[in-house]
């Protein structure tokens, strides 16, 4: 997203550098007819530098962003790569998401790292069930079978073959199974406390694994609730940069159409310039950071 941001901005650079550089030759053939002042001239070159220099700077940051973009997804930076735009979703979200307590229980339902956490209760309270086991007495069911049959392949003594009839493989190997069963009862009543003590330590796992439960239900809602406040102000400044671009766009054509006729000066169509620059540039702001919000909230829902 940042990526896109810079694209935009290098764009509105771009075109208003174009803007500046016409309005230059424009005024030095003016100046040199004298229908207009050379101090205007000079200020319009001023500007038009200034206006470079803008640009310069965006195109910088779009290059350094790229090159951290690629450094983040572990793509080698000395390879070209198209990075494609993607289209500005600023419409609010949908009305499953108009209530935040709704957002932090969809949150604690979903996430990966809340249902680690309730894991992770759930193994301590076994391992103490585990540990109590210790005070119990112990009733061991164990069997087995066993055979001690063989089938030989050769047998040489003194490097004479004296391998004989032998019986078929099937009863050679399984003629002699014999099983056994065996029913062991126990009871350890003198453990030098080691059943007592598993049991307290499990208890301190099981207490420290709640803990870190109750901290993350409470980050958890913090975090919704910051990233949808955050959400909420980035909506209004939708609206709000909407209406200074439209107001930007309207005041420089006014000032433009006075300047060409000699009824505005070179300084308020210069300023109407910069604060339309500056709203383009806000505007594009506020739509990546409603986009930007819109993830955010997505990705603490765990979604």
């Amino acid at each position: 997203m940042q990526v896109i941001l810079d694209r935009q901005v290098v764009k509105f650079g771009t075109e208003n550098l174009d803007a500046s550089t016409k309005r230059e030759a424009q005024l030095q053939e003016l100046t040199n007819v004298g229908r207009n002042a050379v101090s205007d001239l000079y200020q319009q070159e001023a500007e038009t530098s200034s206006d470079k220099l803008f640009l310069i700077q965006a195109e910088q940051k779009l290059k350094n962003d790229i090159i951290l973009l690629l450094r983040k997804i572990k793509i080698s930076a000395t390879e070209k790569y198209s990075i494609g735009d993607i289209p500005a979703d600023t419409l609010p979200l949908g009305p499953e998401y108009q209530n935040v307590q709704d957002l932090i229980a969809k949150a604690m339902q979903q996430r990966p790292d809340v249902k680690s956490s309730d894991l992770s209760l759930k193994i301590t309270d076994w391992q103490i069930k585990e540990f109590k086991s210790g005070y119990l007495p112990k009733l061991n069911l164990e069997g087995g079978m066993v055979s001690n049959g063989g089938y030989l392949n050769s047998l040489q003594i003194n490097n004479v073959d004296a391998l004989g009839a032998q019986e078929p493989v099937g009863k050679a190997l399984f003629g002699q199974v014999y099983g056994e069963i065996a029913l062991n009862l126990s009871w350890n009543i003198f453990d030098r406390l080691y059943t007592k003590t598993n049991v307290a330590i499990a208890r301190i796992y099981q207490h420290n694994a709640s803990i870190i439960r109750d901290d993350l239900t409470v980050q958890i809602s913090s975090d919704i609730k910051q990233a949808y406040n955050d959400y909420l102000a980035a909506l209004q400044q939708i609206e709000t940069s909407k209406r200074g671009l439209f107001a930007a766009q309207q005041a420089f054509e006014v000032l433009k159409g006075k300047y060409d006729v000699g009824q505005a000066t070179f300084v308020e169509l210069s300023n109407a310039q910069v604060v339309l620059l500056q709203a383009e540039v806000s505007k594009a702001q506020a739509d990546i950071s409603l986009m930007l919000q819109k993830k955010i909230i997505d990705y603490y829902i765990g979604k």
